[in-house]
């Protein structure tokens, strides 16, 4: 091999891997900024729902269809630090839950003490809902 070839042959080596790193670097600024929360996603649409009557759904508010139930409320609860480690038959209906914790829905678990946030660049936006 020629110095010619060897120089030529370096130079192509040396710019590819530094356009890789630089895509690299771009790609990490991306899912490390906060400013950026949405790529590559469909975009926004409007919320549907089917009410049963006209009357109801010119009225607009869900609450008062027989086809609507929030999820919104108590729910018993259970934190574990390992998949492994979660109680066995738990979906079951006779399963015995009075030794979970009763935990407000919606919320978020790590903001009222389960676990660690995931996200600890940036703080929640909302403190607990005590």
């Amino acid at each position: 091999m020629n110095l010619h070839h060897f120089i030529t042959t370096s130079t192509l080596i040396f710019f590819t891997l530094f356009l890789f790193q630089q895509k690299m670097v771009a790609q990490n600024l991306d899912w490390e900024n906060p400013t950026i929360f949405e790529s590559n996603k469909m975009p926004a649409h409007a919320e549907v729902f089917p009410f049963e009557n006209k009357k109801l759904a010119e009225q607009g508010d869900r609450n008062n269809s027989k086809w609507f139930h929030s999820l919104n409320g108590t729910w018993k609860f259970n934190w574990v630090k390992r998949p492994q480690d979660r109680p066995q038959d738990f979906y079951k209906k006779k399963y015995n839950d009075k030794k979970w914790d009763d935990f407000q829905v919606p919320a978020n678990w790590e903001t009222n003490g389960y676990g660690i946030p995931i996200y600890v660049n940036q703080p929640y936006e909302f403190g607990p809902l005590n």
